[in-house]
Order: C-alpha cells, then structure tokens, then sequence
C-alpha cells in the first residue's frame, strides 16, 4: 500500500507507507541533488534501503540526511569510487 498512512501495530501515530523502489528513488534523488553522479547516488540509496530492509536501520535512510549535509560542506567527495582491498 504504498504512499499511504497506515497506524503501526503498536498504535501511536500514523506513518507514510512507501515501497522500497520509492525509497531507493527518493535517496538517489536527493544524493543526485548534492552533487553524486547519478550511478554513485544510486548505489548509496540502495545499500542505504539495504540496510533498512536487512532491520539494521542504524546504518540505514536515516543517514541520509547526514550525508547530505556532509556533501554539502565538502567533507566528502561525491564523485569519487572507493576501492576495497579484497573486493571482487
């Protein structure tokens, strides 16, 4: 039931329901926006999503504002691809 408001099981107040592709779509959109090149802002929103759906929000979207704002300011570089030593 994407974007619509559902009442958690455990009551309290209502939350937006989206789909994970809407998810992924919305992070990648607002990495594009802060500067990422399209293909990075897309990998960023997917382990991003990722993560949330894998229960470990903590590492989840809730970053994603941080991100941004590090973008922002330039304490990261957007454009470049990290290596890992290892990595397939």
């Amino acid at each position: 039931m994407a974007g619509e408001l559902a009442r958690p099981a455990t009551g309290g107040e209502p939350v937006h329901v989206v789909s994970a592709g809407e998810l992924t779509e919305f992070a990648a959109d607002v990495m594009t926006r802060v500067g990422c090149d399209g293909d990075i802002a897309a990998e960023i929103a997917e382990n991003l999503v990722g993560a949330d759906l894998y229960g470990v929000p903590s590492h989840g979207t809730m970053r994603l504002t941080q991100y941004a704002k590090q973008a922002r300011t330039g304490l990261v570089e957007l454009r470049e691809r990290l290596l890992v030593e290892g990595a397939r």
